[in-house]
């Protein structure tokens, strides 16, 4: 019998979300973030398209973010719901090292740097130091200034929708960003490469949270 998934993302836009059969996608479609309380009524559509139901899904698959923080718990509330009603198992991926492994094989000579928006001029962030990944959070022009400061490591390539935002210092400090060649975010098809990889399934996703508050 075939095994069918939904796999789906938050990205700053919107809800990226798909049915595979096997690995293959039978469809692909996206919903604007102001659209989000449909997203169940679009679900149960897409099924109904390909003549599905909910009892053939096996496998609900995720990034647990960094994302928009309203868009990403509607997306995680949501699957979550329909896990607990139907009995159907998930997973969730972390959207951040994701883009890194995605980007980084599309370019093995660079040394890929990751920037998304994590709003207040801050950048959730993805680079390999001392051949470890790391992933936090920074303030995007401390951390930007900061990757000058390291002299073991050139050949910056920097990726995502964090990178687009602060393009024109990075074009002033390192003179090696093409906009037209970054990508915002992972594609929805590396996500669901991970989601199919991971043998760990969650009775519930929680979001992904690198960012902090401090109060005063």
């Amino acid at each position: 019998m075939d095994r069918y998934s939904l796999i789906a993302q938050a990205t700053y836009q919107g809800i990226q979300y798909a049915l595979y059969q096997e690995k293959k996608i039978l469809e692909k479609s996206f919903l604007i973030k102001t659209e989000t309380c449909r997203l169940m009524h679009e679900f149960n559509q897409l099924l109904a398209r390909h003549t599905l139901d909910w009892s053939n899904i096996s496998l609900i698959g995720a990034s647990q973010g960094p994302a928009p923080f309203t868009t990403l718990r509607a997306l995680i509330t949501t699957l979550n719901g329909i896990s607990f009603a139907k009995k159907i198992p998930m997973t969730g991926v972390d959207g951040l090292t994701t883009f890194y492994q995605e980007q980084q094989t599309l370019c093995p000579d660079k040394n890929v740097v990751i920037i998304l928006n994590a709003f207040g001029n801050d950048v959730y962030y993805a680079l390999k130091k001392n051949d470890a990944l790391k992933t936090g959070w920074h303030n995007g022009t401390e951390f930007l200034h900061e990757l000058t400061k390291d002299k073991t490591t050139k050949n910056y390539c920097f990726k995502g929708n964090g990178a687009l935002l602060h393009q024109n210092l990075i074009m002033q400090l390192f003179a090696s960003f093409n906009p037209q060649q970054c990508p915002e975010h992972p594609t929805l098809e590396s996500i669901a490469l991970e989601c199919f990889k991971k043998e760990k399934v969650v009775s519930q996703l929680t979001p992904l949270y690198l960012k902090t508050q401090n109060f005063k």
